[in-house]
């Protein structure tokens, strides 16, 4: 079990926006974010963490803040 892969997502972002709005997005348009918030990490499209963003040893990391239940 331990040599075997599996495919692991997150969302960073989540946004909100009239779709007017989306409807006139172009090109070099900028949507603004705020990633300051937890992300769900999906192990083979199953929801199992929790995390928050940040920066570890120079890289781009999430930090597991909760595992979820798995139902």
């Amino acid at each position: 079990m331990k040599e075997a892969s599996v495919s692991m997502t997150g969302t960073l972002i989540e946004a909100t926006m009239p779709l007017q709005d989306v409807m006139d997005l172009e090109e070099g348009d900028i949507i603004p974010i705020n990633i300051d918030g937890e992300s769900i990490l999906y192990v083979e499209d199953l929801p199992l963490f929790k995390g928050k963003l940040g920066v570890s040893k120079g890289n781009k990391a999430i930090k597991i803040t909760e595992k979820l239940s798995m139902q």
